[in-house]
């Protein structure tokens, strides 16, 4: 149902398209008297008014400086800026560090680990002696 519907609008679309440029070409596209055969009338050129090689010879040396220092205090504030708010943003406290009882209990966990593996191992060995 949609299909012929879509397949109308298309076609009245491309007729619309098509009867657009046919009517534009009715009229003078100029004007009247306006040819584009007819050449225009020519005006005298302009004399120059400035001399072709000017005197300005860009920014001195000190005002260039002053860019670039400004640039640089620009940069610096901005860079400034973005480290601050990530301080902020992700505090670290420099007080954490390994604290002496958890790695007294992790190496009382490693040993126990060890010593359970040893102890499973020989278990195991002493089964298949006794088979």
């Amino acid at each position: 149902m949609r299909r012929p519907t879509a397949i109308a609008a298309l076609i009245a679309l491309l007729l619309i398209g098509l009867a657009v440029p046919a009517a534009a070409q009715q009229g003078e596209p100029f004007g009247p008297g306006d040819s584009p055969l007819t050449p225009a009338p020519e005006q005298p050129a302009p004399a120059p008014a400035e001399p072709l090689e000017p005197d300005d010879d860009g920014l001195a040396g000190w005002q260039i400086g002053l860019l670039l220092g400004a640039t640089v205090v620009l940069l610096g504030g901005i860079a400034f800026s973005i480290v601050r708010d990530a301080r902020r943003a992700a505090p670290v406290d420099h007080d954490e560090g390994p604290n002496p009882d958890e790695e007294r209990a992790e190496r009382e966990r490693r040993r126990k680990r060890s010593s359970s593996r040893r102890k499973g191992k020989a278990a195991r060995a002493a089964r298949r002696r006794n088979r």
